[in-house]
């Protein structure tokens, strides 16, 4: 692991780069062992990168950093290792070391939970709920472990006996915020933590962003709960839609300073979240909630239970099935506004919703 980490450290390159020099030389031994006019022959590296990379040839930085996992019982994870996610290994920023504590699991399915860390009692609650319900199922709710919203993703996902990861901002070492030592020690057991930063590094504020956007690399959906206008999980969520992610985000109160970020990304297409279910597979474990082709599960409600709107709605689905943009526009209505209202339909029964697409059931 050592040429590895040599690999991650070496000055003036970066992720991209250090994937050619890998491309090139086969091996991070290779990178190590190459001589100048070869480096050179890399795309990016000219004269003074070369130089600097074989003056750079010692362990002393890698065997501390090894002894500093070793006390810490921390890992680390290669880009060539098959317990690195396709997902996040696709994307152009991928470094190509990580370090971690706990388990990462093989072929994991990442759903991304991010949002403000001042949030309402609504937030906490939606964070809670699906944190629970996406780890009883079987997902890997993925956050950073933030006051707030990243913090009560984890706590649903744990609580229900799921699988979570959060990706820090600072070494294995360091509890940031301290407050959530605990809650730490138990995503390691029950997950993993996981930081491209070696043991010792300190909360910077230009750290926090290459942190949210791992969160986003290694999701498969995005869910944005609460965001201000000026929240980091705004920038998770554009780096979501630059790597091709589903983005859903929660409508709130139009009113409310730690919601305007949300209805704004719903209102730059973000998919209107209603429910856990919008982000399970179809083809996903249990089916409670959900979309399902079993008529037995299905739960029927009368017509007379309905409002106007929910009878709108109904009718305009008929046998088919809709995304919420396209019911607004049948329907003529807000998405904010008709977001409750499939909330509402979810909970009675007579609607379900699968990867942001909704049918009668």
């Amino acid at each position: 692991m050592k040429y590895w980490i040599w690999l991650s450290r070496l000055k003036g390159t970066g992720p991209v780069l250090q994937k050619r020099l890998l491309k090139r030389f086969g091996s991070p031994e290779g990178v190590y062992e190459a001589a100048v006019d070869e480096l050179i022959e890399v795309e990016g590296v000219g004269r003074g990168i070369a130089d600097n990379i074989v003056a750079s040839r010692s362990f002393e930085d890698s065997l501390r950093i090894i002894d500093s996992l070793d006390k810490l019982g921390g890992k680390i994870l290669t880009i060539g290792d098959e317990l690195y996610p396709m997902l996040g290994a696709g994307v152009e920023g991928a470094p190509v070391v990580f370090y971690y504590r706990g388990q990462i699991r093989k072929d994991l399915k990442g759903i991304g939970i991010v949002g403000s860390r001042r949030c309402s009692q609504y937030g906490k609650r939606v964070a809670l709920e699906a944190g629970s319900i996406l780890g009883q199922k079987g997902y890997a709710v993925i956050s950073g472990m933030a006051k707030g919203i990243d913090g009560y993703a984890h706590i649903g996902c744990l609580k229900a006996g799921g699988y979570t990861i959060a990706f820090l901002g600072t070494g294995l070492d360091i509890c940031y915020p301290r407050e959530h030592g605990d809650l730490m020690e138990k995503i390691v057991e029950n997950g993993a933590v996981i930081s491209e930063y070696p043991p010792g590094t300190p909360g910077r504020a230009e750290y926090f962003p290459k942190r949210n956007y791992h969160i986003s690399s290694w999701s498969k959906r995005l869910l944005v709960v609460e965001a201000s206008e000026r929240s980091g999980a705004l920038i998770t969520a554009r780096n979501a839609r630059d790597q091709g992610r589903e983005v859903f985000a929660v409508p709130s109160n139009i009113y409310s300073a730690t919601g305007r970020g949300t209805n704004r990304l719903i209102d730059e297409g973000a998919r209107v979240y209603t429910g856990p279910g919008c982000l399970v597979d179809k083809c996903g474990q249990t089916d409670a909630g959900l979309l399902t082709e079993e008529k037995s599960t299905k739960r029927t409600v009368e017509r007379d239970d309905l409002d106007e709107l929910e009878r709108k709605v109904m009718n305009a689905i008929g046998d088919k099935r809709f995304r919420i943009q396209e019911i607004s526009e049948m329907l003529e209505i807000g998405q904010v506004e008709l977001s409750g209202c499939l909330a509402e339909m979810e909970l009675k029964g007579v609607l379900g919703c699968v990867s942001g697409v909704y049918g009668v059931v």
